[in-house]
């Protein structure tokens, strides 16, 4: 569930973070213990902010004039057409 995000140096340790679509639950120094999926906004909610490797998504219900008819961990809310 980790990549490598700096190598090694002669002053510094191997930095690692969590894979794309996968956040660090349990950080430790230089690296993270547990990586754990972003969460998905139900059905009515849409993506406020994205995930990172080290943050879940957050989610807003979508607003007058938009839906959102799926769960994602990427997707905004669309306007109704």
């Amino acid at each position: 569930d980790l990549v490598e995000k700096q190598p090694c140096s002669l002053s510094s340790s191997r930095v690692c973070e969590c894979r794309p679509g996968l956040f660090c639950q349990l950080p430790v120094v230089d690296s993270c213990s547990r990586c754990q999926q972003h969460s998905a906004c139900k059905p009515g909610f849409g993506v406020k902010t994205r995930g990172t490797s080290t943050n879940d998504v957050t989610c807003e219900e979508c607003p007058a004039g938009t839906f959102s008819d799926q769960s994602s961990s990427t997707d905004i809310c669309k306007p109704h057409t």
